[in-house]
Order: C-alpha cells, then sequence, then structure tokens
C-alpha cells in the first residue's frame, strides 16, 4: 500500500487509531482483551474509532511498555487471528498490525491488513522478506538496539539472528525500557540517520519507498529530553523524504493525559506530521 492512497486529499493529520488486544498495554490492557480471545471488544473499538475519525486502525496484540515481557509467536496469533478474521472487509480505512515477528505480519497480512507498524523498522531481515512478497504500508520506527546489554535501562533487540545482534543478546529482557540517561551524543542526527538506513534497507530489500512512512520513536529507549528534542526538531525528518508517523498518545512524559498529548499533536501537525497515532481522537 502506497501512503499517497491515505494522505491524498486527506485532511491532515490522518489519525491512526490504536486498538490493543492485551491484557497488559499501558493505557488499554485488558480493555479490549478477553481471556477466552473472543475478538467482540476489539473489533468493536476498531469500528468506533474508524466511526469517530480515524483515517487508520492500528491493532497489535503484544504491549510495548516498559518492562512489558515479550509474548510467544503463538500467543500473539491468538489473541490477533480472531480480530483480523471479523475486521476483515469491514473497515474503509486500512488497517495496521504493529507487530515485529515476521510470522505475525505475514499472517495479519494474508487476513487483511495494509500496513505492518514494526517497532525495530525491519531490523529482522525476514521481516523485509515478508515486505518484499506482500508489499504492504510499511512504519519503520527507530528504536535504540545496543550491542551491549550490560545495563539494565538498556533496550535490547529480540533478534538474536538479526543484523544488529550482539554477543550478550538476551530475548527474554524488556526491550523498550526507558532509561535514566541518555544513549545518544546527538539524538536528532542519530535517529535521522538509523532512519535513513532503516528506510534504504528496506527500499534494496524491494519496499517501494512510496510503501515506507518513518517514525522517530518517542519513548523507546530515549529519555523525556530526548522526546521533546525531537519533537522540537521534528521536521529535520521531512528530508528523509517519507510520511512522518508520530506517537505521543498518553505517553509518561506527558503524565498519561489526553490534554497534553492533544496539545503536542497540534504542535506535531503544525510541523507537517502526517499521520499521529492516538488512543483517542481529539473532539
Amino acid at each position: 500500500m502506497k501512503f499517497s492512497d491515505i494522505l491524498t486529499n486527506a485532511e491532515l493529520p490522518v489519525y491512526m487509531g490504536i486498538v490493543n488486544a492485551t491484557p497488559d498495554s499501558f493505557s488499554d490492557g485488558g480493555k479490549y482483551f478477553s481471556e477466552d480471545y473472543s475478538p467482540v471488544k476489539a473489533v468493536d473499538a476498531a469500528l468506533t474509532l474508524e466511526d469517530q475519525g480515524a483515517g487508520i486502525i492500528d491493532l497489535g496484540g503484544e504491549s510495548t511498555r516498559p518492562n512489558a515481557a515479550p509474548v510467544s509467536l503463538e500467543e500473539e496469533l491468538r489473541r490477533l487471528e480472531p480480530v483480523l478474521e471479523r475486521l476483515d472487509g469491514r473497515l474503509a480505512v486500512p488497517l495496521s498490525v504493529d507487530t515485529y515477528k515476521p510470522q505475525v505480519a505475514q499472517s495479519a497480512l494474508e487476513r487483511g491488513a495494509a500496513i505492518i507498524n514494526d517497532i525495530f523498522g525491519g531490523t529482522d531481515p525476514a521481516m523485509r522478506e515478508v515486505w518484499r512478497r506482500f508489499q504492504p504500508g510499511v512504519v519503520i520506527m527507530h528504536n535504540k538496539v545496543l550491542i551491549s546489554t550490560n545495563s539494565e535501562n538498556a533496550p535490547v533487540n529480540p533478534f538474536p539472528n538479526s543484523e544488529a545482534a550482539g554477543k550478550n543478546q538476551d530475548s527474554s529482557t524488556a526491550y523498550c525500557l526507558m532509561s535514566t540517561a541518555s544513549y545518544y551524543k546527538d539524538v536528532v542526527q542519530e535517529v535521522w540517520e538509523e532512519l535513513e538506513r532503516r528506510r534504504d534497507a528496506a527500499i534494496q530489500d524491494g519496499l517501494p519507498k512510496e510503501n515506507i512512512s518513518l517514525d522517530v520513536g518517542i519513548g523507546f529507549g530515549k529519555t523525556a529530553q530526548d522526546n521533546w528534542t525531537l519533537i522540537d526538531n521534528i521536521s529535520e525528518f521531512h528530508s528523509l523524504g517519507c510520511p512522518l508517523v508520530v506517537g505521543v498518545s498518553r505517553k509518561r512524559f506527558l503524565n498519561f493525559s489526553d490534554e497534553k498529548t492533544a496539545e503536542v499533536g497540534k504542535r506535531l501537525a503544525d510541523n507537517g506530521v502526517q499521520i499521529l497515532r492516538v488512543h483517542k481522537l481529539p473532539e
């Protein structure tokens, strides 16, 4: 899917409405999840967000909040597949699935999803192969992946065989912890350069640039000051030539506030951000 299909003639910003079919997401954990894997709550939430004006629905089956434990492939599929099957053909807007597992991405695309939102931005070559085969829209998000995991606060890469894996990789460790000290000398330049590398890797592996959007990864391995610096300089990322997706919704550094989310969202939109990922659409 080309993002021009979504953004052309759309009122900007386009809102990507979040539906988490999980028991432990930081904002809506358990709200749309049933122990018997009934899809009803998540399906209703997706349809409601569409009715409220969301231009994309983003469905997730694994929490990526700080300190969340990764879930197995089998568990993520159990959570998502019933929702995907029930939503297939019912949404007029594109359905995105928030996953870093290539097997989940393939299952989602086979069941009607049009976009894959990968918090590791195609770090896993197997994910890029799924992208090449299915040609979806993708959200390439920046996430600080460290070679060393000696620091208890360090985010880690859950792909032991990927190009970013390190000798001490522990895939059982939570992978998007907030740090108390910045890992960056220049957060804007370093995030820009990594997004460029991830974008180019996806293109080299057969995904058209028109199918790519980029996300600076607010809150993923970044301090509150890092987050604000990225927000203050978000216009710098337009030079990468892809639509920008930014998710600040109810983040810790905004005190989990919908009001502050809306304020920062307006600021981002005023600086040209095309897609805002939100739990609640502004009224």
